[in-house]
């Protein structure tokens, strides 16, 4: 992570800058694993590799009759429109489902990108007394 998110070598003499621009390239890149994550089969895939192939591609915005059509053109990799078509299927069916609570489309996208793992039973711990516990079962 130190190579492709920036962490080689920030520092600042303010302990409070530092921490935020830790915490935004954290974000940032549990942001991207979740992404790549919804395009193929759950599987993880390294920043080195996903990003230049998924973000080399050129994009046109187009607006007709209240609605956004992104249209993506990638003329050198069909893999890269093969992720792309499968996370835009996905979500255009959560975004479909008008009866699910902003809560609920982010669970299902969460268990939708670690499908490999099996069912996320809980995605929070609950929190008792100011402690975090994880079931174990």
């Amino acid at each position: 992570m130190k190579n492709q998110w920036g962490w080689s070598g920030f520092t600042a003499h303010s302990l409070r800058q530092t921490a935020l621009f830790a915490g935004m390239a954290v974000i940032a890149a549990n942001l991207w694993n979740v992404f790549t994550r919804l395009g193929d089969d759950g599987t993880h895939r390294e920043a080195v590799t996903s990003r230049p192939l998924l973000q080399s591609c050129v994009a046109r915005l187009s607006r007709h009759a209240r609605q956004g059509i992104v249209t993506i053109y990638t003329a050198t990799c069909e893999k890269a429109r093969g992720i792309y078509r499968a996370i835009s299927a996905f979500l255009s069916s959560i975004s479909a489902a008008s009866q699910l609570s902003v809560e609920k489309r982010r669970q299902r996208i969460v268990a939708h990108a670690f499908r490999k793992y099996g069912t996320i039973r809980r995605l929070f711990p609950p929190d008792i007394g100011g402690q975090m516990t994880m079931p174990l079962a």
